[in-house]
């Protein structure tokens, strides 16, 4: 009696190899837990998010004082997560402006007009300075970062404040890559 073992040993390898693939990409992830780069139209920058950021549509146009030529909104929402990200187009005079002048009464965007307490820190981010908001008594935190013509400001709300210090929150936060400088 003759037996082929090829066809056997063939078939274990395939089987092999197919959980190795398994294993390597099938890797599960808690919900929400899992990011992608996202980057707007204009590939300005990139960010680490785990949802596509859709563009609100809100594009501000106002060229008759020293503040903003546009600012553009993107957001979008996953698992008890809301993620922000403003786009400021600084006129020329305001580009010229202080570091704390620059990014200063902005946090208004992250946690609205009233008087909230927050905690801020002048970081870097990218190799760019920024201003880190963390409110007192919201479920809200923020970064504000200066770009030079540009000033972008990402923001995170959600449900449960400890995952203010969630990995999903510090990859947002700190994956922000400039990859071309606007004009």
């Amino acid at each position: 009696m003759n037996i082929n073992t090829t066809k056997p040993l063939g078939i274990i390898v395939f089987i092999l190899c197919l959980c190795a693939v398994h294993v390597s990409f099938g890797q599960t992830h808690k919900s929400g837990d899992s990011t992608m780069v996202w980057s707007p139209p204009d590939k300005a920058f990139s960010i680490n998010v785990p949802v596509t950021l859709k563009d609100a549509k809100t594009t501000y146009k106002d060229t008759s004082h020293s503040g903003y030529k546009t600012i553009k909104l993107f957001g979008g929402k996953k698992s008890g997560y809301v993620f922000v990200v403003y786009d400021l187009d600084l006129v020329e005079e305001a580009t010229k402006r202080s570091l704390e002048d620059k990014l200063g009464g902005l946090e208004f965007v992250l946690g609205g007009d009233d008087d909230y307490e927050f905690v801020e820190t002048y970081i870097k981010i990218g190799g760019l300075d920024a201003r880190q908001i963390v409110y007192a008594n919201q479920n809200k935190k923020g970064l504000i970062i200066d770009a030079g013509g540009r000033i972008y400001i990402l923001g995170l709300s959600t449900k449960d404040r400890k995952d203010l210090d969630s990995a999903v929150a510090e990859r947002f936060f700190t994956s922000f890559r400039l990859l071309n400088e606007k004009k």
